[in-house]
């Protein structure tokens, strides 16, 4: 409306003139003419922006064309303020030729899109009878993957797992591939907190880790007592737990062994290296081994393996390696001098388990 009254403003200027120095009748007359003009100009105008309010609604969201809209408001401003009705209506002409081509551009695009819209339709068509075969076919990797799930924790290979797992988060808006893959990530979760335990076998024994380690390994069989898959991994866990539980012992006993026999070096002299004294030194160290090779059990008073050296060290990998160097010198050469034997003596005495109070 406001570009309109502009118009008329600037054609009564130019009627103004003519009005003062025209007749009566030709006054009426020319200024019949130019309000015909004018009232038609205006109708031009009306169309105008009916035009660019319809390719405004078609266009809404195309950022494509943002920049050519913006031109156009911008040169209907421009129109509004000009004065000379020739020149509005060239300007006229040329904005609707805009919007023409503007509207084939839309109508091109709006073709692509229905194109596109059939296309995906029949894709998805086609996928309805793919997707029937693939849910038979993914339940069937998951129950290979929950075989391999099934070993022991020792056995699985938490690398190859992991791509299990990676190839299965595609289908994860599956309901039952998704259960599945938490399982999965329940596994990995699993393995990784075995394996840290079982490593504490191969270090130097740790008594607050020995006893986190249980109650951790404790806590997992509770939980997965009643999973029918995990057979061979419960074993695992029990066989570790013991383990873990004899650690303390283990080294407790391996102390003692050291003590009572280096109890015989004053006796026997450390250097003195006669057959007789090498011999009679053996024989103690024997009896000492085989005192801690079978041990009473306190709960029925018979003297048996269940708690010996076997039991005990020799189920602790970081034990076993350094007791079977110890025992294989110590009856053999015991009153010679061996740097890697001092070692393991050291190492072993500097550990602490718990004696009781």
């Amino acid at each position: 409306m406001k570009h309109t009254i502009i118009i008329l403003i600037a054609a009564m200027t130019l009627v103004l003139p003519m009005s003062i120095s025209a007749k009566d009748g030709d006054e009426m007359s020319v200024t019949d003419i130019l309000t015909q003009q004018i009232n038609a100009q205006k109708n031009e105008i009306k169309d105008l922006r009916h035009q660019i309010d319809s390719l405004n609604k078609v266009v809404k969201g195309l950022n494509v064309y943002k920049f050519k809209n913006e031109k156009l408001a911008n040169r209907i401003k421009e129109l509004e303020g000009k004065s000379g009705i020739a020149e509005a209506e060239r300007e006229v002409s040329r904005l609707s030729a805009e919007l023409a081509t503007l509207s084939e551009t839309d109508s091109l695009h709006c073709d692509k899109i229905s194109a596109l819209e059939d296309s995906l339709a029949r894709l998805n068509e086609e996928i309805i009878p793919l997707r029937s075969f693939r849910k038979p076919f993914i339940m069937a990797k998951c129950n290979e993957i929950r075989e391999k799930m099934a070993l022991p924790y020792s056995q699985i290979d938490l690398p190859i797992l992991e791509n299990y797992r990676a190839e299965l988060s595609e289908f994860a808006k599956d309901k039952e591939v998704c259960a599945f893959i938490k399982e999965i990530d329940d596994k990995i979760s699993e393995v990784k907190t075995v394996c840290s335990d079982m490593d504490l076998l191969n270090n130097p024994f740790d008594y607050n880790k020995t006893l986190s380690s249980i109650d951790r390994l404790k806590s997992l069989r509770i939980q997965k007592a009643k999973d029918a898959y995990c057979t061979m991994a419960l074993k695992e866990l029990d066989d570790l737990m013991i383990s873990m539980s004899r650690y303390g012992k283990g080294v407790i006993y391996f102390q003692d062994i050291i003590n009572e026999i280096n109890g015989y070096k004053e006796k026997y002299g450390y250097h003195t290296e006669t057959a007789s004294e090498t011999k009679a030194y053996i024989e103690k160290i024997n009896i000492v081994l085989a005192k801690y090779r079978s041990v009473k059990d306190p709960r029925t008073g018979k003297t048996g393996n269940w708690d010996g050296v076997e039991e005990t060290i020799c189920r602790i990998p970081w034990l076993k390696e350094r007791f079977e160097k110890y025992r294989a010198w110590m009856t053999k050469t015991p009153l010679k001098k061996n740097a890697e034997i001092d070692r393991i003596v050291e190492e072993v005495m500097a550990l602490k388990p718990y004696r009781g109070k």
